[in-house]
């Protein structure tokens, strides 16, 4: 019975591990991107855990129609690819005030098409001994200017 424990507990803390998501908080969905800027973008995650290894993030700008592919699929062109480290920032009272993210700062290309376009964020983490591979993004559609 104690077998059984031990496993229902790492499968639901395993679980909670994949269940953190990343998210893209800046710009907003449906924002105006001017090429050839400096644009922040605010990258919402959890810290990272006790038995997991940052990898990287990449973010990425890809220029479609929506509905755009996933960023498992395609990224784009690569405008930040490094660590990331996210920390907690008080915005208010309360646990609702508190927010986990870090502002990254990346060019856009001069030369992009206008029009709509995807811009995503991968998320790479290792678990435990490095043996599992955790891939977690998020996407916001912008209007390239």
């Amino acid at each position: 019975m104690r077998f059984f424990s031990f496993l229902f507990v790492n499968a639901t803390l395993i679980g909670f591990t994949f269940a953190q998501g990343i998210a893209v908080s800046a710009p907003i969905e449906g924002a105006t991107v001017k090429a050839g800027s400096n644009i922040t973008v605010q990258v919402d995650g959890p810290l990272v855990k006790q038995g997991s290894i940052q990898a990287a993030v990449v973010i990425g700008l890809l220029s479609c129609s929506p509905p755009c592919p996933s960023p498992a699929q395609e990224i784009g062109k690569i405008l930040y690819n490094g660590p990331y480290f996210p920390t907690i920032h008080f915005l208010g009272p309360g646990p609702a005030g508190t927010q986990i993210f870090e502002n990254l700062t990346v060019a856009i290309p001069a030369f992009v098409a206008l029009g709509p376009a995807q811009l995503s964020v991968t998320q790479t983490n290792l678990l435990n001994d490095g043996s599992h591979l955790v891939l977690r993004s998020s996407a916001v559609t912008v209007l390239m200017d």
